[in-house]
């Protein structure tokens, strides 16, 4: 072995290669939809009023019964399951905690048991929400034999939760592919990640097997990931397919490294795009979901405001979410929510370009000890901790602090990793303290400053409490930031550092500078709260700049592989 060879001192060639799979995909993807006319069926669908004659079933029984009570999911499943979007994808809009992934399970588990004749492709960016959705099948009365969780030949088996073993694709320690006849013939429900869904398309299935593809967060990926199990499978000219997609343009898109993918604006997912052709919400082609199951509404209250309207209703358990209002450490004991104040340094070792800040890790330190001491019986399952930097995740500043085996359970991670996750407690560390380094995180889309996305996800993940620790006199050159010391302050939720805030007072003069250094910079806009990322699409655009945009994305995509591999 490497090991039994190697001696102190020798020297080794070693060589990072970079994984081509995915961008060829990708490209794969984009052409096969110029190929098979999904132009205007699904990126630049073409919306038409619905015939009024239409027949409409409408569902009487739900398999969740909780759907039975939320007007909007009922519509929701009730629309896709009479395809009032015709030709065009339906768009289920789900802010955070308001049962996004239960309709869309609702859904598929309505057709499953009304249409016998019916093949459904269930996909998302990630194994882990793949896993979820199969996990749900299964408890609303999917049969194991008809379902089939497909992982890649690459995937860790020791992951694959127990559960849904015996209806995937892993056997001993193996994963194997069956074959396409067994695949159009063994199952009626198919659930893998988008990019596994390629293996499809190279299986060649015939076009029209799918009757429905459904694709949960699409958010979080790029037009063409997004493109990758439509784009060979359905070709609308052939069969009719059935297309529901869901997400929410105001939390996290996909993660780009390339500036010229940026530029050309992929970090714009498929959300945005379909969002984007209504000047309104039709329920025929998109449902907003309201009701939000997961905060105690103190802690909704500030999301809501900045980027849904107000329109989002408190539906959680009140006894459930105001189980620790009896915390002794909550300076208003009406509202489960503390900003502590601290005037901290930003530091970082040698080795490293990311930042942690010890002041911060010090009281984060302590509000955890004080849960783990309460009486409200907080487990270390209970809490997570949030931080931007890597160093502060990774390098063992925040997990020595916490070190010891009652507290080895606890979740400390990025923004990006808590995305589509919750819990009872969440203590977020904002870690910059210094004015100079605010460009740095605004220009390499780091850090929490002028970055509203990765804020709303931040604040959204609490169920009961949250507790955050930054330097407000640097966060409120941040106007979310600013919005949420203003709603602290206001209601007695803020401790710490001495610190005065004018409701009516402008924002600092760091804003106007931060903004005027990134009008100038090559890298801008990365995460706009209106999902907004580099070119606007043209509305005026015709057919042929359509094409020319679909040709421009391959070239784009050689250009970022060549970028990345040059890096």
């Amino acid at each position: 072995s490497f090991c039994e060879k190697w001696v102190k001192g020798m020297k080794l060639d070693i060589r990072f290669t970079f994984n081509r799979l995915s961008h060829r995909l990708q490209h794969r993807s984009v052409d096969l939809a110029l190929e098979h006319s999904l132009t205007h069926f699904y990126l630049f669908p073409q919306y038409t009023d619905t015939d009024p004659n239409a027949e409409y079933t409408k569902i009487q029984q739900f398999y969740n019964r909780n759907i039975g009570n939320n007007e909007q999911q009922m519509l929701a499943i009730n629309n896709i399951v009479n395809n009032t979007s015709q030709d065009m994808p339906f768009v289920i809009f789900g802010p955070p905690g308001t049962g996004k992934t239960s309709t869309i399970v609702e859904a598929i588990v309505q057709i499953y048991n009304r249409d016998r004749t019916s093949n459904i492709l269930a996909c998302t960016p990630s194994n882990r929400s793949c896993d979820l959705l199969v996990e749900r099948m299964l408890v609303f009365g999917v049969k194991p034999k008809d379902v089939f969780r497909m992982y890649a030949a690459s995937y860790n088996i020791a992951q694959i939760p127990a559960p849904i073993k015996n209806c995937s694709n892993a056997a001993g320690n193996f994963i194997f592919m069956p074959a396409k006849e067994q695949l159009q013939s063994n199952y009626r429900i198919i659930v893998c990640t988008l990019a596994t869904s390629g293996r499809l398309v190279t299986a060649n299935l015939k076009s029209g097997h799918f009757s429905y593809v459904f694709i949960d967060e699409i958010g979080q990926a790029t037009e063409p990931e997004a493109l990758i199990p439509l784009a060979g499978i359905c070709e609308p000219d052939v069969a009719d397919v059935h297309v529901v997609i869901a997400g929410d343009p105001k939390q996290l898109g996909p993660v780009l490294r390339s500036t010229t993918a940026i530029k050309f604006g992929l970090g714009s997912s498929n959300c945005n795009e379909q969002l984007r052709q209504h000047s309104h919400y039709d329920n025929n082609y998109i449902v907003k979901l309201l009701n939000n199951y997961r905060c105690h509404p103190s802690l909704l209250q500030v999301s809501n405001e900045l980027f849904y309207d107000n329109e989002l209703i408190p539906s959680a358990d009140p006894v459930f979410v105001g189980q620790y209002l009896r915390w002794d450490k909550l300076p208003n004991p009406a509202m489960p929510l503390i900003f502590h104040g601290v005037r901290g340094k930003d530091e970082r070792e040698s080795s490293s370009p990311s930042f942690f800040n010890i002041q911060e890790i010090v009281q984060v330190k302590f509000y955890v000890d004080e849960l783990m001491t309460s009486s409200l019986r907080v487990s270390c399952q209970d809490i997570g901790i949030i931080t931007p930097y890597r160093k502060q995740v990774i390098v063992h500043k925040l997990k020595q602090a916490l070190r010891g085996s009652r507290y080895k359970d606890i979740t400390v991670a990025s923004v990006e990793e808590y995305q589509g996750r919750e819990k009872k407690v969440i203590i977020i560390s904002t870690v910059r303290s210094t004015k100079h380094f605010m460009l740095y995180d605004a220009k390499f889309n780091v850090g929490f400053l002028k970055n509203p996305k990765r804020f709303n996800v931040a604040i959204t993940r609490c169920q009961c409490l949250l507790i955050v620790i930054g330097d407000p006199h640097l966060l409120t050159a941040d106007p979310c930031w600013r919005k949420l010391l203003m709603y602290c302050v206001t209601n007695n939720c803020y401790v710490g550092t001495p610190f005065k805030l004018n409701e009516n007072e402008e924002l600092s003069d760091e804003t106007d500078i931060l903004d005027t250094q990134l009008d100038a910079s090559p890298i801008q806009n990365i995460n706009d709260a209106d999902g907004v990322v580099g070119i606007k699409e043209n509305k005026d655009s015709n057919v042929d700049d359509t094409i020319l945009n679909l040709n421009d994305m391959c070239q784009l995509f050689k250009e970022m592989q060549l970028e990345q591999l040059a890096s």
